[in-house]
């Protein structure tokens, strides 16, 4: 059975780019099980505040987990805490599928337990750059953001971020990698402004 996953940020009892999210649900749920619409996140969010004991109007900074497939099978917050990257180990796939967020992440695993003392990889497929194992990445040029065209996952913040016109989506081959001074990793969870990044001196090969 095919489930799929999504990872909301809620800090504060604010959630976060849950229009992006329902997008992505209703886009999954139409490719895996022709259905859409009929599942509102909005809706499952009402019900955690309403409960009074989910803690989702807690103080903090949490993770909302979502687990669904055809119905919701699973509901879970978590507290989060941001992660500390300074490195990224390059690791090549050719054959690497990511384009819906699965639950099932055992073929990202494989590439990550290949980082060696690298806090992260960053992985390369058909020569292009794409993601690291969880985040989205944008390079920095001197004067402006570029993000890869082709991601494994099209994270929604990354959508926000390209509607807003902070990122520009460019091809970025690992040979015209250098031109770029650093890297910053962005996901659901670590926000644009937390300014994730590694200097590319730290990127190991």
């Amino acid at each position: 059975m095919c489930r799929l996953l999504e990872t909301i940020r809620v800090e504060n009892g604010v959630v976060s780019n849950l229009h992006f999210h329902q997008q992505r649900m209703d886009a999954a749920r139409w490719h895996f099980f022709g259905k859409r619409g009929d599942i509102q996140i909005g809706d499952t969010i009402q019900r955690l505040k309403n409960s009074g004991d989910s803690g989702i109007n807690s103080p903090g900074l949490f993770k909302l987990r979502i687990v669904y497939g055809e119905i919701i099978h699973e509901v879970e917050l978590l507290p989060y805490v941001l992660p500390i990257i300074n490195s990224l180990k390059l690791v090549y796939s050719n054959e690497i599928q990511y384009a819906f967020k699965l639950a099932d992440r055992s073929d990202i695993n494989k590439l990550t337990s290949l980082k060696e003392d690298c806090d992260d990889i960053m992985i390369v497929k058909n020569g292009q750059i794409t993601d690291s194992s969880y985040a989205n990445l944008a390079f920095y040029d001197g004067t402006s953001w570029h993000t890869p065209e082709k991601p494994l996952l099209a994270g929604t913040q990354r959508a926000a971020l390209l509607e807003s016109r902070i990122l520009l989506p460019a091809d970025i081959y690992v040979e015209q990698m250098w031109r770029y001074e650093k890297v910053r990793l962005f996901n659901a969870m670590i926000r644009w402004q937390d300014r994730v990044e590694v200097n590319l001196y730290n990127l190991h090969p």
